[in-house]
């Protein structure tokens, strides 16, 4: 899993971030995927539908890519969806950081909204001092 794709904008008072990266479907993921199709399967036809009866797409150990937007502005927390992100594949927010490492920006305001993104990743990713 290789895959890693970014982009990293200041619009006036924020950063707005998209990034994307690829995933491995787990057991457990799948499991929640198909318990999710069972019951909406099973509401729209009127009858419980056997698990058996369902297949879903990723299937355990496929690949498959996610995308994730966030923005970061002086008064909000960085986006908690971003430890969920690091759990599912803790190579994209280290990727992601080395992108703000590198980010180069151009006033104030900027600066500071990406040193704070660069210390949210940086205690999700549990490297903070």
């Amino acid at each position: 899993m290789k895959y890693f794709k970014s982009d990293i904008d200041f619009n006036k008072d924020n950063l707005s971030v998209h990034f994307e990266y690829e995933c491995v479907q787990t057991q457990a993921e799948y499991d929640k995927l198909i318990d999710y199709f069972v019951h909406r399967f099973s509401l729209k036809a009127g009858r419980p539908v056997p698990r058996e009866e369902v297949n879903a797409k990723p299937e355990v150990g496929d690949i498959y890519k996610v995308r994730t937007f966030f923005k970061v502005t002086e008064d909000e927390e960085l986006y908690v969806g971003l430890e969920n992100v690091h759990k599912k594949a803790p190579h994209a927010l280290a990727l992601l950081l080395n992108e703000f490492n590198s980010y180069q920006a151009k006033d104030q305001l900027e600066d500071k909204l990406v040193n704070k993104t660069i210390k949210g990743l940086m205690k999700i990713i549990g490297e903070a001092d």
